[in-house]
């Protein structure tokens, strides 16, 4: 069973800001690691190893000024206004989805509200906005949400020598064309940049490195659910994430007046992943049965300098080595295959069994995951 959060308890805790992934950081088994990211660590594992799932739609990232090797940043993306709840399912969880070592965190956005359209406008330290959701007809409804950041507007300096500067918005759209289709379709975008200057002259500063980043990312998707039978469903879901970041750093002087810059750092990279995923489910008797599909293709495009290199607390010399630079533009693909039986005995016990392939292109690497949970 998840641990399921509810928007109202969200909305009504002090020092989230709002934010449902601070939330799930007071949940057992989950910690942090710093109050400048909304990381989320479950069991000790790293923040990679969560998967987040909006509306049956696997998302890379939710968070804003979100970095490589993490699924934090610094706020979400998603308005908990919109949020209906959430479910985290910390080890075990359904093979239908990629495989996380740590947790399952599925968004359920707000179901639509009869025949009278809602909406919210709110202003708050992560940002201004708002939402509005309305029926169209009697089979469908479509819920519209935007956020802007309002920090660097009262300030230039967070505490890190500047202060992030963000805007999102969200689209989601609900049909049911017939008593036996529904139709689903999500869009989730985001941009931010956060420049850091430090000034060396001053007292104190010890950092000595100017840093520019812009960061865009979004996911749009499409979910499709058939009823074949009262006991049989089957769903196709399709949908492309993309991710761009614009870095700059360069190192900073003060011995020589004006301060000198020399650069350091420079990366533009771009992913994007494709993904078309086909299961069906059989309930029968208190179990369901499911089997399916996914194809993925994954485009990367990486154009990294660093010529003045690093310097490694692992190395004696105090001297910058390892410069690099780098460009690779390239298509990788990757399938999966699953099956699963979910059911129990009783009113107290509950049973998981299945299993899942991956075949990576990159590779030619194959991982065989068997699942299995027994829960009383």
């Amino acid at each position: 069973a998840p641990y399921r959060v509810t928007q109202d308890e969200v909305l009504s805790s002090a020092g989230t800001w709002g934010d449902f992934s601070r939330f799930l950081q007071l949940l057992p088994g989950v910690v942090w690691n710093s109050d400048m990211s909304n990381d989320v660590l479950v069991r000790g594992g790293n923040p990679t190893e969560n998967l987040y799932v909006v509306n049956g739609i696997e998302v890379p990232n939710i968070n804003h000024l979100a970095m490589e090797g993490t699924t934090g940043g610094f706020t979400s993306m998603i308005d908990t206004s919109t949020i209906g709840s959430v479910d985290m399912k910390a080890g075990v969880y359904d093979a239908w989805y990629s495989s996380r070592l740590s947790s399952l965190i599925e968004v359920h956005t707000l179901e639509s509200h009869g025949s009278k359209p809602i909406g919210e406008l709110d202003l708050g330290i992560s940002g201004a906005g708002g939402f509005l959701q309305r029926p169209i007809g009697s089979k469908a409804s479509v819920l519209l949400t935007a956020h802007r950041s309002v920090l660097n507007l009262v300030t230039n300096d967070i505490g890190i020598n500047g202060v992030p500067i963000y805007t999102d918005g969200m689209a989601q759209l609900d049909w049911s064309p017939s008593a036996k289709d529904h139709v689903s379709a999500l869009s989730l975008n985001g941009a931010d940049s956060i420049n850091i200057t430090p000034q060396p002259c001053d007292p104190g500063v010890t950092l000595n490195v100017r840093t520019q980043y812009g960061g865009a990312r979004s996911t749009d998707g499409l979910v499709w659910q058939h009823i074949h039978t009262p006991g049989t469903v089957s769903t196709v879901t399709a949908s492309y994430s993309a991710q761009n970041q614009n870095i700059g750093q360069q190192l900073q002087s003060c011995t020589i007046k004006p301060i000198q810059l020399t650069p350091a750092y420079q990366e533009q990279t771009h992913d994007g992943i494709t993904t078309l995923g086909y299961g069906i489910q059989l309930g029968k008797r208190h179990w369901l049965y499911s089997v399916g599909a996914t194809g993925r293709l994954t485009a990367m495009n990486y154009a990294v300098a660093q010529p003045q290199g690093q310097q490694s607390p692992y190395n004696v010399s105090p001297t910058w080595t390892d410069s690099d630079n780098f460009s690779r533009d390239f298509i990788t693909g990757q399938t999966s295959f699953y099956a699963e039986a979910s059911g129990g005995f009783g009113n107290r016990w509950s049973v998981i069994g299945g299993a899942r392939e991956e075949i990576f292109a990159l590779t030619s690497a194959k991982v065989f995951e068997p699942r299995a949970s027994l829960a009383y």
